[in-house]
């Protein structure tokens, strides 16, 4: 047997094991899978523009239905999404796009208006496409963007989740802290580029990604960076900000008495604090007690620490048994990570977040290039 038709028998048996689990899934269960379903599943689908009787929401009867919006396709303003899924798959949207609890939202291509909420108890997925100003992650939603285009005025709100691997983002990505007994959203963000970013009292965990000149943290943030590249003007008002790396020094003299793995303080200003992050990438900040418009600021009663850890080389995607080779010795590791439910960063092929379906293909053709 060659090695191509290797590849397409395990392409098949796979394919084949998790139409099984599919169709052994009610459509209940398969919103929140992290991509679009079969249409199978649920008891109504409309396809837009070929159904074009899509109304102004689904699911408020009760019924679990899926809309699929394609080229050519239009889904008026104020649209309500209620226990089902969207897919915009190309056509647009119009403003005041609303998913509500029960809902999974996933954007692959196409454009969606200004104003779209995610609230409680809903899920969006945005790969692609574009999509307006004034996004809102209100609490008890989760938001996964691994590539589009978000416009300016993201909002983050208190108890929301937002994953970002990748995608392009507007003027003025906000993340909110506490509010009404909720806890601060948490940002995780491995990817995508920012022009401005504020926090403005959540957690922000930063493993990679773009920032742009223009980082603001204040109101008692929590910052935790091992990676990324930051412009100037990188102001810490309030809050902590913990950065994790190795070769750390300030003024260019390597940081004594360091272990790893432990926080330390660092106390004095008017000094430059240099190294690599985790990812490997170097940074450096100037930490100004004054703050100067263009420059980095560091204020006095802000918590800022270092701890060294090891220097990773850079994530191979596709080395899921991470020998720093792709070849045909992932392909079990591969398996028993998708076939588990599990999630490990090298098995995420398509980079959004996740190990399922989705990556299957473009795992395959990274053995076939290899």
């Amino acid at each position: 047997m060659n090695t191509q038709q290797i590849i397409t028998r395990f392409s098949t048996c796979m394919l084949g094991f998790l139409g099984l689990t599919l169709l052994s899934t009610t459509a209940v269960a398969q919103v929140f899978d992290l991509g679009p379903s079969d249409p199978a599943l649920f008891e109504n689908v409309t396809n837009v523009p070929s159904d074009p009787n899509v109304g102004d929401g689904i699911g408020l009867d009760g019924s679990v239905t899926q809309v699929n919006v394609f080229d050519g396709g239009s889904v008026g303003v104020g649209f309500d999404a209620f226990l089902g899924e969207v897919n915009v798959r190309g056509g647009s949207v119009g403003n005041l796009f609303t998913a509500n609890s029960g809902t999974e939202v996933n954007i692959i291509s196409g454009d969606v208006g200004i104003f779209l909420n995610a609230n409680s108890g809903s899920l969006v997925n945005i790969s692609g496409g574009s999509v307006g100003a004034g996004f809102k992650a209100n609490s008890g939603s989760v938001v996964n963007i691994s590539g589009g285009s978000v416009d300016s005025n993201f909002d983050a709100f208190s108890g929301s989740v937002v994953n970002i691997s990748g995608g392009a983002f507007g003027n003025s990505f906000d993340a909110n802290g506490p509010l009404g007994g909720d806890p601060g959203s948490v940002v995780n963000i491995s990817g995508g580029s920012f022009e401005l970013f504020n926090a403005e009292g959540g957690e922000v965990n930063i493993s990679g990604g773009s920032f742009g000149d223009g980082f603001d943290s204040g109101f008692d943030s929590v910052l935790n960076i091992s990676g990324g590249t930051f412009g100037d003007d990188f102001d810490v008002r309030s809050g902590e900000v913990n950065l994790f790396g190795g070769e750390l020094a300030l003024d260019g003299v390597p940081l004594e008495g360091l272990t790893m793995g432990e926080p330390f303080l660092i106390v004095d200003r008017g000094q430059t604090l240099s190294g690599r992050f985790a990812d490997r990438t170097e940074f450096s900040f100037v930490l100004n007690e004054t703050n100067v418009s263009g420059e980095d600021f560091f204020a006095s009663d802000a918590t800022v620490t270092v701890t060294l850890v090891e220097v990773t080389p850079p994530t191979l995607v596709g080395d899921v048994n991470r020998d720093r080779v792709v070849n045909f010795s992932d392909l079990l590791p591969f398996i028993s990570v998708l076939s588990n439910g599990e999630f490990q960063v090298e098995a995420d092929i398509d980079q959004n977040a996740a190990v399922n379906f989705f990556d299957i293909e473009p795992f395959i053709q990274l053995l076939i290039d290899n």
